[in-house]
């Protein structure tokens, strides 16, 4: 069978600064498996790069991976660098023009695969689906735009609202003509079938955001770990390491974790060390602030043998997101990251994680922006490390029970393979 997946914000391995390989996320790992299983896989994408605000190729590519998958990116000019922006919608919407277009000189695919956001390329899909008589599903993965307001201030919340009055409408008509609505968690499920006005059946079926165990070879490893030996990150020497790899964004919580370094620098010299990876309007900042903390490292950007090695020389997991609707509802990468790799996770979020964790005995939960509640977390975590190990190997064991991605997203393209089989009503 031909599948059609769209996604625009995962990294794409083989264009910009994936040339050499990224980490694939759900799309990509359901992409995987549907080749795996000698599907026809094309993975269409944007030649913008959503996290890194930057172009990742010059005009419309293709490739393809060693997978099989064929990735095609559509391309135009106009581009944003806010999230939350009348630019990124006037992006959308022309980018989804560009997707009717090219869409229309293929063979049709046996099914679509959506994710949303984005509401413009997920509602071409569905009216390509119904002139071809094609079953489309939907993936939610954020509960756009709803939650785009929720973060605004209380009093622009009703202009907000006013603002992105079309885009609501947009993914209402998409949700509303999908064959199927999936998503990451049982709410996000519920909330697509109630935005699309439509009755949930036996195809609308969550499906948890998992993680795939990567492995570097021998060679990539050894470069990764001189690098951080370069940089100090060893293991042991009495020093407990905390760590973050991501995007450094308004929603990563870097000023708390700089404020309990701060904090733990002042009161335990020498006994904790901090390494926060990743790029983002924030990296130059908090190179800036964290300038005279000598237990704080910012090395920017760190390719997946850096993050392995890493995550090996780490003693805590650090996940200080902001308790926004979206993320309360989802279990993040980040929390299964850590999981995987045996350690415990210190959070200031609720909601999915907290019950996770407490179920699990894997973790330990922070007042939401309070810099001395982490701090005192963090300290009791290496005054007790048989506790803090104990919580590591709980979360790796529910990990392996519940999360790992060639279960999860098996299943998944179990159901996929099963809607495109499903005759389309006229």
């Amino acid at each position: 069978m031909r599948f059609w997946l769209i996604q625009l914000g995962e990294p794409v391995p083989g264009f910009g600064a994936d040339k050499n390989g990224a980490r694939l996320m759900r799309t990509g790992l359901v992409a995987q498996e549907l080749a795996r299983r000698g599907h026809e896989v094309v993975w269409w994408a944007s030649t913008w790069d959503h996290m890194r605000k930057e172009f990742r190729a010059s005009k419309a590519s293709r490739t393809f991976l060693e997978s099989g998958v064929e990735i095609r990116l559509v391309h135009v000019q106009r581009v944003y660098q806010k999230n939350i922006s009348l630019a990124r919608i006037l992006h959308h919407a022309q980018l989804a023009r560009a997707f009717r277009r090219e869409m229309a000189e293929e063979q049709p695919p046996d099914l679509l695969f959506s994710s949303m956001p984005t509401p413009d390329l997920s509602l071409a899909a569905v009216e390509y689906g119904e002139a071809q008589a094609r079953p489309v599903v939907i993936d939610i993965r954020d509960l756009w735009p709803d939650d785009m307001v929720k973060v605004l201030p209380r009093p622009l919340q009703f202009a907000g609202r006013l603002f992105l009055a079309g885009v609501s409408r947009t993914v209402s008509k998409a949700l509303r003509g999908a064959t199927a609505i999936v998503g990451t968690n049982p709410d996000f499920v519920s909330w697509g079938c109630t935005k699309g006005g439509r009755a949930q059946t036996s195809a609308d079926r969550d499906y948890p955001l998992a993680y795939a165990m990567t492995k570097a070879d021998d060679r990539e490893i050894e470069g990764a770990a001189r690098g951080w030996d370069e940089l100090g990150i060893v293991k042991g020497q009495g020093i407990q390491t905390c760590s973050f790899v991501g995007t450094l964004g308004a929603s990563c919580g870097l000023s708390v974790v700089i404020d309990a370094a701060r904090i733990l620098e002042r009161e335990a010299p020498g006994q904790h060390r901090f390494v926060i990876c990743g790029n983002g309007p924030l990296l130059e900042e908090g190179r800036r602030l964290t300038a005279e903390l000598e237990n704080f490292h910012l090395p920017g950007f760190v390719r997946a043998p850096q993050i392995e090695e890493l995550l090996r020389r780490t003693d805590v997991g650090l996940l200080p997101y902001p308790n926004r609707a979206t993320l309360r509802a989802n279990l993040p990468n980040k929390v299964m990251e850590y999981m995987c790799s045996g350690l415990p996770v210190v959070t200031s979020l609720g909601g999915l994680t907290q019950k996770t964790l407490e179920e699990a005995g894997a973790g330990v939960l922070f007042r939401e922006g309070d810099a001395s509640d982490l701090a005192r977390k963090i300290q009791a975590l290496k005054a007790d490390p048989g506790h803090r190990e104990g919580m590591g190997k709980a979360g790796k064991k529910v990990f392996e029970e519940s999360y790992a991605a060639e279960d999860v997203y098996a299943r998944f393209a179990d159901h996929l393979e099963a809607i495109a089989k499903t005759p389309i009503r006229s």
